[in-house]
């Protein structure tokens, strides 16, 4: 009797401490690792709260997923991530073709052959990466809490870069013949973007509650552009300098 006992007790201890230990295992951990109704679409009331990012969408959510292979699988369906990820992903393909006959091009019609093929291709470049960024961060939003956060991340670097790639070549041929602000202007705007960059990594960057901090501080990136523009406009007047980009 008392060895039943004894094993009994045993028993609800193990049970107790395997409760215990399940619920201090994190939400993504815990979960399967693929979903098996990965068809299903949701209203924005029924998703789980990491989920939620955007309360004017109404529907038309992935379930979670917990699996890349289902989170590509939902290319070919519709839902509401359907549009940004083909929008996203169309022409990084054109500019992965870009980028890749713009390097082997001839560099006869440049006056600094190296250098100015290395701005021009950090413009196509970063709106390559940024491109590509984005359709991997709208494919996988629906994976996991951890997934979503990872990729929403590395989305707003390319979106920084994007930013840096757009202004630097802008500079560069408008300061041409001022090398001294030309160095100035392209490490003051690298700077600003490396700054922004590592600001983005922070985990509470990417929940709604900064979303109006993530757009004022983008915007903020581009507006620094200005300062150059109006020197270049001051400088050779509005109309040169516009047609000078």
């Amino acid at each position: 009797m008392l060895r039943e006992r004894s094993t009994t007790s045993m028993q609800a201890d193990a049970l107790s401490v395997i409760d215990r230990s399940t619920q201090d295992v994190p939400e993504d951990i815990a979960r399967p690792e693929a979903s098996t109704d990965w068809l299903r679409l949701l209203k924005y009331n029924d998703l789980e709260e990491w989920q939620k990012d955007n309360e004017f969408i109404h529907g038309w959510y992935r379930a979670p997923l917990y699996s890349f292979k289902y989170c590509f699988l939902s290319w070919f369906r519709w839902h509401n991530e359907t549009v940004n990820i083909w929008t996203h992903f169309l022409p990084s393909v054109f500019f992965a073709v870009f980028l890749v006959t713009h390097s082997s091009m001839s560099s006869d019609s440049f006056v600094n052959q190296l250098e100015e093929k290395q701005i021009i291709g950090l413009f196509v470049f970063s709106a390559w990466l940024c491109l590509f960024l984005s359709a991997l961060f709208h494919t996988v939003i629906a994976h996991s809490r951890k997934i979503a956060s990872i990729y929403s991340r590395l989305d707003f670097c390319g979106i920084t870069l994007l930013i840096m790639g757009s202004f630097i070549p802008w500079i560069y041929y408008n300061f041409y013949c001022m090398p001294q602000s030309q160095l100035s202007y392209i490490s003051c705007l690298s700077i600003l973007g490396l700054f922004t960059m590592v600001f983005t990594q922070w985990n509470r960057f990417s929940t709604p509650e900064y979303r109006v901090v993530r757009a004022c501080l983008f915007i903020a990136l581009a507006m620094s552009s200005m300062i150059p523009i109006f020197h270049a406009c001051a400088r050779v007047g509005v109309v040169n300098a516009w047609e000078e980009c």
